[in-house]
C-alpha cells in the first residue's frame, strides 16, 4: 500500500511536469537567424580567446580597458582642440604685442639716430648718418619673448655713400668713437653710476683722440668715468691721473697703481708721449696739453 501510494503521487507529478513542457514548447519561438547569430558570436569568442589567449572573464576585463583607452582617446582629442584653439589666440596676442613692441622700437631707433648724429659730429664723424633697422621675423613661431624682429645698427660714415651695417664697414676707430657715442647718447637712460671705458680710443690719435677725450670729460660731469689709455690727448682731459706700473720681486710680477698730480702728472704725460725718455720738449707738450685742457 505503501509504494502504490509513492506510484501514484509519481505518476501525478510527472504528469504535471508533462504539462507544463508542453505549455512551454508551445510558448517558444524559434528564430534560425537568432541562431546563426548565437553561433556566428560565439564562434567570434572563441577566435578571440586564442588570439588573446584569455578566458571569457579575461576578454571581459580586456573590452573593459580598451572602452577606457576609447574613451581617453575621444577627451584627448577634445583637449587637442581645446589647445589648439588656445595657441591661436595665444598668436594672435604675440602678433599683437609685437606690432606694439616693433612700433616703440622704431620710435627709440629715431630718437637715438637723432642724439647720437651731433654727437658722431663732435667725435670727428660729420656728415655721418646713423639709422636703426628692424628686420621682422617671417613666422611668429620664430618670436622671443623679448623682441619680434632683428636689430641692426646701419650706418654711413662719407657723405654720399649708403647706409651698411655697423658691425660690416666701420673701421676700429669708427666702432670705438660709435660705441662712446653711444654711451653718451643712452646715459639718461642707462642711470649709471660709473663708466668703465677700456681702451676705447682704440684705432684714433690726434685731433680724433683729442675728441674722444673732450666728449669723456663731458660725459664725467654726469657720471663717474674711469678710462684706460694710452693716449696723452685722451688722459690730458681727465680730471684726475693714475699710473699703472708693473715689477717684479722675487721672481713675482707685480702690478701697482699710483695716483699722480702736479709735476708727477705732466711727467706721465710726457713719458706717454715720447719714446721713454723724459726730455725737456716732451714735458712741455705734455704741459701744453694740460694748459689746452685749462
Amino acid at each position: 500500500a505503501a509504494l502504490s501510494e509513492r506510484l501514484a503521487t509519481a505518476y501525478y507529478e510527472v504528469d504535471d511536469i508533462k504539462e507544463t513542457l508542453a505549455a512551454t514548447l508551445e510558448s517558444l519561438d524559434f528564430d534560425a537567424d537568432e541562431m546563426a547569430s548565437l553561433q556566428a558570436r560565439e564562434t567570434e569568442i572563441e577566435a578571440l580567446k586564442r588570439k588573446h589567449k584569455l578566458d571569457v572573464e579575461g576578454l571581459i576585463a580586456k573590452q573593459h580597458d580598451l572602452a577606457q583607452t576609447l574613451s581617453t582617446l575621444d577627451d584627448f582629442e577634445m583637449t587637442l582642440n581645446d589647445a589648439t584653439n588656445t595657441l591661436q589666440r595665444a598668436k594672435q596676442e604675440v602678433q599683437e604685442a609685437a606690432k606694439v613692441l616693433r612700433e616703440a622700437h622704431q620710435k627709440s631707433g629715431l630718437e637715438l639716430a637723432k642724439k647720437l648724429t651731433p654727437i658722431l659730429g663732435n667725435l670727428a664723424l660729420k656728415g655721418t648718418r646713423f639709422d636703426v633697422m628692424l628686420s621682422p621675423y617671417d613666422s611668429v613661431d620664430a618670436y622671443t619673448h623679448t623682441q619680434p624682429h632683428d636689430i641692426e645698427f646701419m650706418i654711413s660714415t662719407n657723405p654720399g655713400e649708403p647706409l651698411n651695417p655697423l658691425s660690416k664697414v666701420a673701421s676700429g676707430g669708427e666702432l670705438s668713437r660709435v660705441m662712446l657715442g653711444l654711451k653718451v647718447a643712452l646715459m639718461q637712460k642707462n642711470q649709471l653710476a660709473t663708466l668703465i671705458f677700456d681702451e676705447i680710443d682704440t684705432g684714433v690719435s690726434g685731433y680724433v683722440a683729442s675728441q674722444v677725450g673732450l666728449q669723456m670729460r663731458a660725459l664725467s660731469q654726469n657720471v663717474q668715468v674711469i678710462s684706460i689709455t694710452h693716449l696723452p690727448q685722451v688722459a690730458a682731459k681727465a680730471h684726475h691721473h693714475m699710473v699703472i706700473k708693473k715689477t717684479t720681486q722675487q721672481g713675482r710680477t707685480l702690478a701697482a697703481m699710483e695716483t699722480v698730480t702736479g709735476e708727477q702728472r705732466v711727467d706721465a704725460l710726457a713719458l706717454m708721449m715720447s719714446d721713454g725718455r723724459l726730455t725737456q720738449s716732451s714735458r712741455t707738450a705734455a704741459v701744453e696739453l694740460l694748459d689746452v685742457e685749462a
